[in-house]
C-alpha cells in the first residue's frame, strides 16, 4: 500500500519522519538551492516548489524534502508547529522595543504629556510592530486583521498610562546604573538598560501584565487558528506531524494552501508570509523524478540484496535537507559561524551538497573562505559534493566576452575562435578553481571525498554550448553522479541486517513497538545506579547551583536557547567592566543529561523495552541491530527533547523576561535531577492508568520517559528502514 492510501485510511499509524539516505544542501543566500531541489521531483510538483523562489533567501525554516516513488501525483506537506508560536518574552520585547526610544527622548516631559497624545504615539508604534516586514520576525502578520486591531486597541491606553506614570523613573533608574559617559541618549548601553528596567517595572505592575498576557494569548490563539485552517487537527501522523495532501494534477483545488505555504516570503514586495514561519519542523514528500528513479534503478544492479535508497517496504527514498541560506538574517559573523557548525556537525546526513554558483554569487568569496576554514576540522567521512551550479550563466557570460573579443579580432583579421571543446574545458577549470580552497581543506583532514560537479539547470543561450555542455553538466548527468557517489560511499549493501516479519502482519503495525512501561522500568533501574549519580546527577546539580542567581545578558541568553534546541549548553563569558549589571554563566548540565544515554543503556532499552513484530534471522543480525541503534540514537537529541521541547518551551509561554526564563529553566532542571524513589513509585501506579492526567508530582519522570520513548522510536525507524533487509 502506498503512502497516500495509508494517510487516508489510518494516518495515526503512518510515520512521516525521513528515515533513509539524506544529503544536506547548504549555500549562501540566493544561491539557487530551491532551483536545485526542484530537479529531483516531477515537473508537476516542481512547478509548486518553484513558487518559493525569491530574490533572496526564501527558506526560513530548514525543510526535509523526501523524493520517493511511493507517491506519484501528490505532495505531502508535513509539519510540527512551534510551541509556542511566539514566546511571551519575545512578544513583550516586540511591544515595548519602541517604547524605550520614547523614554530616552521624552523622559523629562512624559509625565506632563496629554494621555491622548501618548496614546496616539503608542498606537503608531504598535501598528508598526504588527505589520513587520522582516520575514523572520513577522509572525503576527498571519494573525487576523481584526485580532491585530483588537490588540492595538487593548494595549494603547495601558501602555500610554504606563509610560506617563513610570517613564521618567525608568529613565533615571537606567541612567543612574551606568557611568556618566555611558548614559548618553544615543548610547546603546542606555537603551539596553532602559529595556531591562522597563521589563522589571512591568513585572511589578499587575494591570499591565494582565493586559499583555490577555493580548498575547489572543494573538497566539489567532495564529493557532490560522495554522489549523491549513493543517486539520485530525490529520496527525504516528510521529506527531500534521499533514496536508496536494494533488499536483489539480492544483487549483489546493490554491489557498499552496499560496499560503509555498511563498517566497518577500513580504517587503507585497508577498504573503508563508505559514512555515509557524513551524518548527517541515518534511515534504514529493514524487521522485524519472532521472532520479532511473539512476537508482541502474545503481541497484550493483546491489542485489537491496539498494541503499530502498526502505523496508521496497520503495525508493532520497532526502535533501534544504537549509536557510547563510547570511540571510544576520550580519553577525559569529552567529553565521555557529549556524554553519550546527549544519556540518549536528545534522544527520550521509552526504554534503554545497552549492557554489559559477555566476552571480555576491557572497561566494566570503562563503568559500568560511567553509574552507571550517572544513579543516571536518571529522565525518561523508562525501562532499561541490555543486557548481549556474554553469549555463557562466557559459553565456563567456559567449558575451568571446563575441566582444571576436568583434575586435574580426576588425583586424586575427585572433582564435573558440570551439565547443574549449567551453567544456573552461567550465571545468573554473569549477575546479573556485572550489580549490575547499578541497584543500578536506585533504588536510583526509576526511570525506570531494567531488566537483559543474551543473546547469537551465539551457545556455548558445545551441553549440547546449550540445557541448548538456551531456556533462545537464540535470540527468548531475543527478546520476550524485546518486552514484552517495551509494558508493555507503559501503557494502550486502551487510544489511536480516529481519523476518511475523506472518499476516498488518501494514498498520510497525516492525517494532516501544513499550512505555518497560522504558520506565529501564529508566528507574539505571537512575538508581551509582554510575548515574556520578556521571549524571551530581555534576548536573552542582552546575545548576553554580548558575542560580546569575543575570544573563541578552546575547549569551539567546545563544543558550539556540544551543538547548540541539541538546547542548553554553558558556557566556562577559566583560564585567562593560556589562556591569549582568553575569557570566556556564550552563553545562545538558551534557550530563546526555550522559544518561550510554551505549549500555541504549542496548538495555533495545533488548528489554522493545516488542518486535518478527524475528532476526540470526543472533549475529540481532547483535548488529543493537549496535546500529546505539550508533543512531543521538544523546544530545534526548537532552534537547527534555530541556528545550518540554521545559524551556513551557516557560516561554508564561515568563515575561529572559531572567525569569533563565531562573525557571534552572529551577525545573533541578527538580529533574532530584527525582526520588517516592516519585518513581507514584509514576509506576500512574503508568498503568494512562487515561488520567500526569500528576504534577511525577511530571519530571514523565518528561524523561516521554523523551526516551520518542528517541527510541526515531532510532528504530531509521535502523529498520535504512539498515535492515526483510528476509
Amino acid at each position: 500500500m502506498k503512502l497516500i492510501d495509508k494517510l487516508i485510511q489510518a494516518p495515526s499509524q503512518v510515520t512521516l519522519r525521513p528515515n533513509g539516505i539524506t544529503a544536506l544542501l547548504f549555500a549562501p543566500t540566493a544561491s539557487g538551492k530551491t532551483t536545485a531541489t526542484a530537479q529531483f521531483t516531477t515537473e508537476e510538483a516542481a512547478r509548486i516548489l518553484r513558487l518559493t523562489i525569491g530574490e533572496g533567501s526564501s527558506t526560513i525554516i530548514n525543510r526535509h524534502l523526501v523524493f520517493t516513488n511511493e507517491i506519484d501525483n501528490h505532495i505531502v506537506v508535513s509539519v510540527k508547529p512551534k510551541t509556542p508560536y511566539v514566546s511571551l518574552s519575545e512578544f513583550i520585547h516586540l511591544v515595548t522595543s519602541r517604547m524605550a526610544g520614547k523614554i530616552s527622548s521624552y523622559h523629562k516631559k512624559l509625565h506632563t504629556m496629554d494621555i491622548s497624545d501618548l496614546e496616539s504615539e503608542v498606537k503608531k508604534d504598535l501598528q508598526i510592530v504588527f505589520t513587520n516586514t522582516i520575514n523572520t520576525k513577522a509572525q503576527y502578520s498571519l494573525a487576523s486583521e481584526e485580532q491585530r486591531l483588537i490588540a492595538v486597541r487593548l494595549l494603547c491606553r495601558p501602555l500610554a498610562t504606563f509610560l506617563k506614570t513610570y517613564g521618567f523613573e525608568i529613565f533615571n533608574h537606567a541612567s543612574n546604573s551606568l557611568d556618566a559617559n555611558e548614559a548618553k541618549k544615543s548610547s546603546k548601553k542606555l537603551k539596553e538598560a532602559i529595556d531591562d528596567k522597563m521589563l522589571s517595572f512591568i513585572e511589578s505592575d499587575p494591570q499591565v501584565q494582565d493586559v499583555l498576557s490577555q493580548v498575547y494569548l489572543q494573538l497566539n490563539e489567532s495564529l493557532d487558528q490560522y495554522f489549523h485552517s491549513f493543517f486539520a487537527k485530525s490529520d496527525l501522523s504516528f510521529d506527531g506531524y500534521y499533514f496536508y495532501i496536494i494533488d499536483v494534477n489539480t492544483p487549483s483545488l489546493h490554491k489557498d494552501f499552496i499560496l499560503a505555504f509555498f511563498s517566497n516570503n518577500n513580504i517587503q514586495q507585497g508577498k504573503k508570509l508563508s505559514v512555515e514561519v509557524l513551524c518548527d519542523e517541515i518534511v515534504i514528500h514529493l514524487p521522485m523524478s524519472k532521472p532520479v528513479r532511473e539512476a537508482i534503478e541502474a545503481d541497484k544492479i550493483n546491489h542485489p540484496v537491496r539498494s541503499v535508497y530502498e526502505n523496508l517496504n521496497g520503495y525508493y527514498n532520497f532526502t535533501l535537507i534544504d537549509t536557510q541560506g547563510l547570511y540571510h538574517s544576520s550580519a553577525d559573523e559569529n552567529t553565521e559561524q555557529e549556524r554553519l557548525e550546527n549544519m556540518l556537525y549536528r545534522a544527520r546526513y550521509d552526504a554534503l551538497i554545497c552549492l557554489t554558483p559559477m555566476h552571480g554569487n555576491p557572497n561566494g568569496t566570503k562563503f568559500e573562505i568560511q567553509l574552507s576554514q571550517e572544513l579543516t576540522k571536518f571529522k565525518k567521512g561523508a562525501p562532499v559534493l561541490l555543486l557548481c551550479n549556474k554553469a549555463d550563466e557562466y557559459a553565456d557570460n563567456l559567449q558575451k566576452e568571446k563575441h566582444s573579443l571576436n568583434s575586435i579580432d574580426d576588425l583586424f583579421g586575427d585572433g582564435p575562435v573558440k570551439n565547443s571543446k574549449d567551453i567544456q574545458v573552461e567550465v571545468l577549470e573554473r569549477a575546479e578553481q573556485q572550489t580549490l580552497s575547499i578541497k584543500e581543506a578536506l585533504n588536510q583532514r583526509k576526511q570525506g571525498n570531494a567531488y566537483v560537479l559543474p551543473a546547469m539547470f537551465k539551457e545556455p543561450v548558445s545551441m553549440q554550448d547546449k550540445q557541448s555542455l548538456t551531456p556533462l553538466f545537464g540535470v540527468d548527468a548531475v543527478v546520476k553522479k550524485i546518486i552514484n557517489v552517495i551509494s558508493e560511499n555507503q559501503g557494502n549493501a550486502e551487510n544489511f541486517i536480516k529481519f523476518r516479519l511475523s506472518n499476516n502482519l498488518s501494514w498498520t503495525k510497525q516492525p517494532s513497538d516501544v513499550n512505555t512501561e518497560k522504558v520506565f522500568q529501564c529508566l528507574r533501574n539505571v537512575w538508581e545506579e551509582a554510575e548515574t549519580k556520578k556521571q549524571v546527577i551530581d555534576p548536573a546539580v552542582q552546575n545548576i547551583a553554580h548558575n542560580q542567581g546569575r543575570r544573563p545578558q541578552g546575547n549569551g541568553f539567546n545563544a543558550l536557547v539556540r544551543r538547548l534546541k540541539i541538546g547542548e549548553g553554553w558558556d557566556s563569558n562577559i566583560d564585567r567592566n562593560y556589562y556591569k549589571h549582568f553575569d557570566s554563566f556556564h550552563v553545562r548540565y545538558p551534557a550530563n543529561l546526555a550522559n544518561l544515554i550510554s551505549a549500555s543503556f541504549i542496548a538495555r532499552l533495545t533488548e528489554s523495552a522493545v516488542d518486535y513484530n518478527g524475528v532476526f534471522e540470526t543472533e549475529e543480525d540481532k547483535k548488529r541491530f543493537v549496535t546500529t541503534v546505539i550508533q543512531q540514537l543521538v544523546s544530545e537529541d534526548f537532552a534537547a527533547d527534555v530541556l528545550y521541547y518540554q521545559i524551556l518551551s513551557n516557560l516561554m509561554k508564561t515568563a515575561y523576561t529572559r531572567q525569569s526564563i533563565f531562573d525557571g529553566l534552572l529551577a525545573e532542571s533541578l527538580k529533574l535531577f532530584h527525582i526520588d524513589q517516592t516519585q518513581f513509585d507514584m509514576y509506576a501506579k500512574f503508568i498503568t492508568n494512562v487515561e488520567q492526567e500526569v500528576p504534577s508530582e511525577v511530571e519530571h519522570v514523565n518528561m524523561l520517559v516521554t523523551a526516551l520513548q520518542r528517541q527510541m522510536e526515531t532510532a528504530l525507524s531509521l535502523v529498520f528502514n535504512k539498515y535492515t533487509y526483510l528476509a
